[in-house]
């Protein structure tokens, strides 16, 4: 994990948070690294460039899910952030448009977020509502069915899933 103080490695990191040393409540900074292949999933808005530096994206980030492909993130404002490969409608624009740095799904009581394939996402309102959306060739959106989304749609009624 790079931070502003330095590298640790994953064990100094899970010390740090048992010991209280470390809170991810609040706003937190992004860094992407890596290939940026199928679309730019580093949201950098440079597809197909690689980064072997961290890049900073801009804002105050809650939450973040990432595959090889696409990215999702929630800001501390409740937003929802997506960006990368979206052939199934995995980034949630109602479109299978690639987008190579964060473009914003609509709503603000967004809380947090998981791609859970490179094509299958969810994420969870301040309500405790659950919503999904893309790929559901096995019916992995848990809508009953094995329609495919490319924007949100709620999972079922309950409220709980926070």
């Amino acid at each position: 994990m790079a931070t502003e103080k330095g590298v640790w490695d994953l064990q100094e990191v899970r010390d740090k948070q048992l010991a209280s040393e470390w809170s991810y409540d609040g706003a937190l900074n992004m860094y992407m690294v890596g290939t940026n292949a199928d679309g730019g999933m580093l949201g950098n808005n440079k597809a197909f460039l690689n980064a072997s530096s961290p890049i900073q994206l801009p804002g105050n980030w809650k939450s973040y899910s990432g595959t090889y492909t696409n990215s999702i993130a929630t800001k501390t404002d409740g937003t929802l952030w997506s960006w990368g490969y979206n052939s199934e409608g995995a980034l949630g624009q109602n479109d299978t448009t690639n987008y190579s740095s964060p473009v914003q799904i609509p709503g603000t009581t967004w809380d947090k977020c998981l791609l859970a394939t490179e094509g299958s996402a969810f994420s969870t309102k301040t309500d405790g509502s659950l919503w999904s959306w893309g790929k559901n060739n096995a019916g992995q959106l848990g809508h009953n069915n094995k329609t495919e989304y490319k924007s949100p749609k709620q999972v079922g009624t309950d409220t709980t899933w926070n």
